[in-house]
């Protein structure tokens, strides 16, 4: 696709993994690199399909290195949700697991990588999964450029997504202040997020705090005692 592409038309790539995910398998050449985790087989099998990500990500980047098109290129990795003790992953310091409604099934880690940004900015603003499509139609629109010199269409009429890129590239803060977690239409529970709150009403999933497997237990709960209610919710 990337070296087929007309350069003088924009590229959109959306390239959805399945690793790591369920079921646990890798390539064994993968689960050899990590032979100093010999206990914990899904720890070590969930590295190696992280690492085998990682090699498949960096053949995007050098296809468009190779193509002449990274100069020009917004590169967005995120994940969708938390991750699932169960299978070797970790959430940890945050509460809750995959299937859950609290900050370590929901919140999840993103990066944005482009020769068009100035790089090393660090972003704690508040952001929805929903934001990606207006933040991307700005880009689209207007490249780069900060949404106060250069205003996107509208084509998407009211939609519960608002543009970010100035709070991504470290230019501004956050467009929104909350949004609605969930809210399942059979068990009715629901979660709603404002600022630092978050209401939780009904079940709202596996809840517990899962320590890395470095960690003990004692360390554990001395250190969730140190940050107080900072991660309850």
């Amino acid at each position: 696709i990337i070296k087929q592409h007309d350069q003088s038309k924009p590229l959109f790539l959306y390239l959805p993994f399945q690793n790591p995910h369920f079921p646990q398998e890798v390539p064994q050449e993968y689960y050899d690199m990590y032979e100093g985790i010999e206990e914990d087989k899904k720890r070590r099998t969930v590295l190696g399909m992280v690492t085998a990500l990682d090699d498949a990500v960096k053949s995007i980047i050098t296809a468009l290195k190779t193509s002449d098109m990274w100069e020009n290129t917004v590169f967005v990795f995120m994940a969708d949700n938390g991750g699932n003790p169960k299978d070797g992953q970790s959430n940890y310091p945050l509460r809750g697991t995959k299937a859950s409604n609290w900050e370590g099934g929901i919140r999840s880690a993103a990066f944005v990588n482009s020769p068009l940004l100035k790089g090393g900015v660090k972003n704690n603003e508040l952001m929805h999964v929903t934001d990606w499509l207006p933040t991307f139609t700005h880009l689209g629109a207007c490249g780069t450029s900060h949404p106060s010199t250069c205003l996107s269409p509208d084509l998407m009429g009211d939609i519960d997504g608002v543009n970010q890129w100035s709070a991504i590239d470290g230019s501004g803060e956050s467009n929104r202040t909350g949004f609605l977690v969930n809210l399942d239409q059979i068990t009715k529970a629901s979660a709603v997020r404002q600022g630092q709150w978050k209401l939780i009403q009904g079940n709202p999933g596996p809840d517990s705090w899962v320590p890395p497997p470095n960690m003990t237990l004692p360390d554990h709960l001395a250190k969730i005692q140190q940050r107080g209610n900072r991660f309850l919710f």
